[in-house]
């Protein structure tokens, strides 16, 4: 469903509150810029500059839609962070999300239920910002197997070890955890931490995937349809997105309305097979393009 809360302003119905944690980011270009500047190129996509302001957008926004439409939408909340430095920044990332799980405990707002279709809080989660990240990248690909793009996390076991406990203290609060996706070089190890969380039981590790990239497809089959998981299928997430990484012809597709067509087909395949899917697009008009059958979808 898409819901309209002005004339020009579309949300999903999961709307990806992002919040912004600009002092806990590493070093570059931001801290160059004027305050003013960076705020202007990005007040279209940030929930907040503080968890405060956060709080009170999500509270605003279960409000007015829950007047407009008889129920509050989910949101899903972001430490804006990538690339940890060393393992400690790593673990500083991963203890801002714990400490605002906690915080949102506590807080008036609504959480929903026990289960992914009606749990309102989801915490959208870098793989990059809560692992280490190698500034010497040549000399750290490949240490996931099978990825040819290589990788630039130090350790696979790290972000297995922190997405583990963040998904075990979110499922508590009965808030889900996704594990967002960053450019191809990271996509194997995340969708390993992914299958290794299912495999563990987890019913709140979600995970994303981008239609742009050629492999997607192969994906979806090697890590969501032949393995055998002690879930339902209705216990694993996937939000599917086009994907805004620069990526060269060889990864991935460049036609964005190509792209933006595979999340409507990717989804209808995933929702046959039972997994609870989540569409992520700022194109309201994604959800009617044609699927694969010629159908509108």
């Amino acid at each position: 469903n898409t819901y309209t809360l002005s004339q020009s302003f579309y949300v999903p119905y999961v709307l990806r509150v992002y919040m912004s944690f600009i002092r806990k980011l590493s070093g570059g270009l931001a801290y160059h810029l004027p305050a003013v500047v960076i705020r202007r190129a990005s007040r279209r996509y940030i929930g907040g500059y503080s968890v405060e302001d956060g709080l009170s957008n999500i509270r605003r926004l279960q409000e007015e839609s829950a007047q407009e439409y008889g129920r509050p939408i989910g949101v899903t909340i972001d430490l804006l962070a990538e690339r940890a430095r060393t393992v400690d920044e790593g673990h500083t990332n991963l203890e801002a999300y714990l400490d605002l799980m906690k915080r949102m405990s506590t807080e008036n707002v609504l959480r929903g239920g026990k289960t992914r279709s009606t749990s309102l809080i989801e915490f959208s989660v870098k793989p990059s910002s809560i692992a280490d990240f190698a500034d010497d990248a040549d000399s750290h690909r490949g240490n996931s197997p099978g990825n040819s793009a290589g990788t630039f996390l130090r350790s696979d076991s790290l972000l297995l070890d922190q997405m583990e406990l963040l998904c075990d203290a979110a499922r508590q609060y009965d808030f889900v955890i996704t594990q967002d996706m960053e450019d191809s070089r990271f996509t194997e190890v995340s969708l390993n931490a992914a299958q290794k969380l299912w495999l563990r039981g987890f019913t709140n590790a979600d995970i994303v995937l981008q239609t742009c990239l050629h492999r997607t497809n192969k994906d979806i089959e090697s890590y969501l349809v032949q393995p055998s998981y002690p879930l339902s299928p209705s216990d694993i997430g996937v939000r599917l997105c086009r994907g805004i990484y620069p990526e060269p012809t060889e990864r991935a597709i460049t036609n964005k309305n190509e792209a933006k067509k595979l999340i409507v087909d990717y989804g209808l395949e995933l929702i046959e097979r039972g997994i609870y899917v989540k569409f992520a697009t700022h194109d309201p008009t994604t959800p009617n393009r044609q699927g694969n059958d010629g159908a509108e979808s």
